[in-house]
């Protein structure tokens, strides 16, 4: 089955869901995904449609120490919109010496509307295992920024040579 993006099968031994694949991080937009399959080698294919234009995708394994060297922000959120996915899966595609790693609580949760998921997310914050960029959207952010867990940004934007908090 797919959440959120993630694919996921059973594991028939202990009848427990492991991810398989999670298409953000092989750049592939799973709303776009019209068919897939795993081959016998373990390959998966895809068919994507986005805007009209379809695609062939396949996805092996591969060596991660012969992967380019990247940096990593991760990115947390309570529940990861089909907007913010695409414009991660761009960045992603677009940046060879920068990614960004997604961080969704909500696939942790199979409760009703994400409860659980942001409990995690903010177990995560109160230990200081916090993710380097946070959504905010249905956050109590008031709270969060009364225990100083927030940083207002747009100082540290308004400071760059290259940025303007206006443009943003």
């Amino acid at each position: 089955f797919v959440q959120n993006g993630v694919l996921f099968g059973r594991k028939p031994q202990s009848e427990t869901d492991a991810v398989i694949l999670d298409w953000l991080r092989v750049d592939v937009n799973a709303n776009n995904i019209q068919h897939f399959d795993i081959a016998d080698d373990g390959a998966i294919y895809a068919i994507t449609d986005e805007n009209g234009s379809c695609s062939l995708v396949c996805i092996s394994l591969t060596d991660s120490s012969k992967a380019p060297a990247e940096k990593t922000l991760v990115l947390g959120t309570a529940f990861l919109s089909s907007d913010v996915r695409q414009a991660v899966i761009d960045f992603n595609k677009a940046h060879t010496d920068f990614r960004i790693d997604v961080w969704d609580y909500s696939l942790s949760s199979m409760q009703v509307n994400g409860l659980q998921g942001i409990d995690a997310l903010m177990a995560d914050l109160s230990a200081g295992t916090i993710p380097d960029l946070i959504l905010t959207d249905d956050l109590p952010v008031v709270y969060l920024a009364s225990k100083d867990m927030l940083m207002d940004l747009k100082p540290l934007i308004d400071a760059d040579s290259t940025l303007s908090g206006n443009a943003l």
